[in-house]
């Protein structure tokens, strides 16, 4: 297998890597001083600038992965989207629209340096990054329930950067650009009505509750793997615990309901030759069944929609609207996603897909679905190798759960708003090509056997 003279630089890549770890790290400084909405990409683009001068010296061209290539080809589309209805576009949505496709050049160029960068201990070292910045993030979820717990109120403080604003500035952000204010002015705990009863939601160093969901599941698949390749440290296990709190805290559905979905799922193809996964399915099967027999469909779809009433409603009626007006123009759709009086969020958000729908068409739809085709290929790829090793079988289940988790949680969130956790999912993503590139190469996976395995 050839590979590129800079992966056969180990000295340059434990550079990136301790770069790379110290960024994660630093992630909560950051958020303090109120640079996350625009720091991701600076790093991202700061990856580009050393690859670019590094690939100078290297006699290698550059060739890119299929999946590579669809993920450009989107990216292109999208662009080309916001040029063809620029004259359309409000100026204040303009800057919101590049702002939403330097998320995807983002996951671009991360997927891209890290692939030419990977090996094994890379690998571990930027698990045990986010394994870390989890274990901090859950930490300060407890301290806002804690908070909660003995006042019933819900806390915000502002940023550095946010204090030296106007205070006409941050209210016009409240109003205008809502996810911009919520990066410059941090929620420690917020509230939120379920079942007609305040509850506190966590955020963690997010913009919003769902955002933060969806991270806590990398945190927690991150800090598992972790975990098994230190199975004597047994204080990890408290962590992990300390991140489920956290993470069903978020009152995420789509997250918690979409991380029970995907991890059986996930199981089932692990282990549908075993006798006792056929058992523990029939016994589901059975389960289900007499759950529908003593509780109504009609029943549970009324506690489902209960749960979160307000948020049911408006959101239905947001996606109504979202493929009403994105059929309208159905080849490279609108460029944009426009705000209405109707909704406090624009038209084609809370949902990746139909989001990517509204603003690129089903050409850009179609390019963005093939993209998360082959990123799941890979990802079932690794099964026929990893499946041989009860470490590497846990490993493939951990991150198939997390990849599946996301496409689900995509259904109803965006993916291009919340910088951090689209920085996590990108992050996980590559670990999951990086892996797939390892398993061809006979020492790397012998060295990733041991380690799963001591």
């Amino acid at each position: 297998m050839m590979t590129d003279s800079i992966s056969q630089n180990p000295s340059r890549e434990d550079y990136q890597i301790r770069f790379f770890f110290l960024f994660v790290l630093l992630i909560p400084v950051w958020w303090i001083i109120g640079l996350n909405w625009l720091i991701f990409q600076l790093f991202t683009f700061f990856l580009l600038i050393d690859f670019v001068q590094r690939q100078k010296r290297s006699p290698i061209p550059i060739k890119l992965p299929v999946q590579f290539i669809f993920l450009v080809l989107f990216i292109v589309l999208y662009g080309v989207s916001i040029l063809v209805n620029i004259r359309n576009i409000p100026p204040s949505r303009i800057l919101a629209s590049f702002n939403n496709l330097s998320f995807w050049m983002m996951g671009f160029i991360l997927l891209f340096v890290l692939d030419r960068t990977f090996r094994w201990e890379g690998i571990k070292k930027i698990i045990l990054s986010v394994h870390i910045l989890g274990f901090f993030s859950s930490l300060f979820c407890i301290f806002g329930l804690v908070l909660w717990l003995f006042t019933n109120k819900f806390y915000q403080f502002e940023s550095v950067l946010a204090g030296f604003l106007p205070k006409s500035f941050l209210e016009m952000l409240y109003s205008r650009a809502h996810i911009l204010y919520s990066s410059l002015v941090h929620t420690v705990v917020g509230r939120d009505r379920l079942f007609d009863a305040y509850v506190p939601r966590v955020v963690g160093f997010h913009v919003y509750a769902t955002a933060f969901a969806m991270a806590s599941v990398i945190f927690m698949t991150m800090t598992l793997i972790y975990f098994l390749l230190n199975k004597k440290q047994k204080w990890i296990l408290i962590v992990l615990v300390l991140e489920c709190i956290a993470f069903v805290f978020s009152f995420s559905r789509t997250a918690i309901l979409g991380i029970i979905l995907a991890g059986s799922v996930v199981c089932f193809l692990a282990y549908h030759n075993r006798k006792w996964m056929r058992v523990a399915v029939i016994v589901c099967l059975i389960a289900a069944l007499l759950f529908i027999v003593v509780v109504s469909p009609s029943k549970m779809i009324e506690t489902a929609s209960g749960f979160r009433k307000g948020s049911t409603f408006w959101r239905a009626r947001l996606y109504s609207i979202t493929v009403e007006q994105a059929l309208k123009k159905p080849i490279l759709g609108w460029g944009f996603k426009p705000k209405t009086e109707e909704f406090q969020m624009p038209i084609g958000s809370h949902s990746t897909y139909l989001g990517v729908f509204y603003r690129t068409g089903c050409v850009g739809f179609f390019v963005f679905c093939l993209f998360w085709y082959y990123v799941v290929k890979r990802w079932w790829e690794l099964r026929k190798t990893f499946i041989l090793n009860k470490g590497t079988t846990y490993v493939w289940i951990i991150t198939g759960t997390a990849l599946i988790t996301g496409l689900l949680w995509m259904l109803t969130d965006d993916l291009d708003a919340p910088p951090l956790t689209a920085f996590l999912y990108f992050i996980l993503i590559g670990i999951i090509f990086g892996l797939q590139k390892l398993k061809n190469q006979a020492d790397s996976l012998a060295q990733i056997q041991t380690d799963l395995n001591p």
